[in-house]
């Protein structure tokens, strides 16, 4: 069961237990769009790559996989997936971290990075692994950390020198107990399904990224959450957003976490975020009078037309108006169609966190605040109208920060 958090917004980067909201867009968040510094051509996925010789290394991973194509690493490089190492080394990883290196099979291994997961064991620290083989890409992950740390194995450097901090126990650096982050994002997948009696069926997997160094870009653990219910569209089809023109309403008793199965990297552990008090995937899917924030259960939506006609942003400082985030989206070979809404009810983590100060409302007094751009590939779905049919992705605008002293 979750365990509440309270938090306190209070707007100083030094109170304690406190919580701050951030734009966040599919730029990186120093509004450049990617570091050309390499040469490498801007690219989506692996496949956008030369085949065998480049991966693509996402600019800002919490935001979008869009980045540049990178050779790829060789010993010693960060990785996150085998297949981003080169020539026959794999990936190990620290489930801790979520961050990884390339590394040479052990000598045991015949058959190299094909390796069978088994004699790979010695690779890692007690407490177990799990290994993704896919062809001659192994990622391997070790629960309790790699049995020498993240380091390129050369004897001659401080990888794992006690004279340094690398290994030290009276910091954090290789620490692995006990959850750690001062930022958490949100996205999403949904697939709609138009059924009889012109009911829209919605399956959705809403993504929550934990980031132990939100500046620095360092994960956590990321823990994913499948849900279902249903859509409906229409003009005043909800209550306090006159404006909306659809509906997205999740079922709490469907919810369920997935994230060992479907996290793309370092998926979190559903009972140590709610042993931390801490599991938000359960907080935002289930409804305030059992005990959860509630946020996500009920979507508003008005879509990009209707937005524009309405002269709407989704910041209440102005930006991301339907205009920026067709622009934005369209950079990316994506169709931005609707922007999402959530109530600043008593009782949310929107209301405590104090959405309505940085977040627009979906018109003149209503308390349905944007937090959320939905899109879909063209290539892939080619619906256009102003409900939804087919698959589509979201990305919240904002980004929580938490901050101690």
């Amino acid at each position: 069961m979750f365990t509440r958090v309270h938090l306190l917004f209070i707007a100083s980067l030094l109170c304690v237990g406190c919580v701050l909201l951030v734009s966040c867009g599919p730029s990186s968040r120093d509004g450049s769009r990617g570091d050309d510094d390499d040469g490498g051509s801007s690219c989506f996925t692996d496949v956008d790559c030369v085949e065998g010789e480049e991966y693509c290394r996402a600019d800002d991973a919490a935001v979008s996989p869009e980045g540049q194509c990178a050779a790829l690493e060789p010993a010693g490089g960060p990785c996150l997936w085998g297949s981003q190492c080169s020539g026959d080394l794999f990936c190990l990883k620290d489930g801790g971290s979520g961050e990884g290196t390339c590394r040479p099979a052990p000598s045991s291994c015949s058959n190299g990075p094909a390796c069978n997961c088994d004699p790979m064991l010695e690779m890692c620290a007690a407490g177990g692994l799990s290994c993704d083989g896919s062809g001659d890409s192994v990622t391997l992950t070790c629960n309790n950390g790699p049995a020498n740390g993240l380091g390129d194995d050369d004897d001659g450097d401080d990888d794992d020198a006690t004279s340094d901090d690398d290994d030290a126990s009276s910091d954090d650096d290789d620490a692995t107990g006990g959850l750690d982050f001062d930022g958490l994002t949100f996205s999403m997948e949904l697939t709609a399904t138009q059924g009889a009696g012109g009911v829209t069926g919605i399956a959705a997997s809403y993504t929550f990224s934990y980031w132990r160094d939100y500046t620095n870009q360092v994960t956590e653990c990321n823990q994913v959450v499948s849900v279902e219910g249903t859509a409906s569209f229409g003009s005043g089809i909800l209550s306090g957003c006159n404006n909306c023109t659809g509906r997205i309403d999740l079922d709490e008793n469907t919810r369920m976490d997935v994230s060992q199965s479907a996290a793309r990297n370092a998926p979190c552990d559903a009972g140590g975020l709610t042993d931390a008090g801490a599991n938000f995937g359960d907080a935002m899917l289930t409804t305030i009078t059992n005990g959860g924030y509630g946020d996500f259960l009920t979507m508003g939506l008005i879509d990009g037309a209707t937005l524009s006609s309405l002269g709407l942003d989704l910041a209440a400082a102005g930006g991301y108006s339907e205009a920026d985030m067709t622009a934005t989206w369209a950079e990316y070979g994506l169709t931005f169609t609707h922007a999402g809404y959530v109530a600043n009810e008593v009782g949310s983590l929107s209301e405590g966190s104090g959405l309505d100060t940085v977040s627009a409302p979906a018109g003149p007094g209503s308390n349905w605040y944007g937090y959320w751009q939905l899109f879909l590939n063209a290539t892939e779905n080619t619906h256009g109208g102003t409900d939804l049919v087919g698959d589509y992705g979201g990305q919240a605008v904002w980004v929580i920060q938490f901050q101690q002293d």
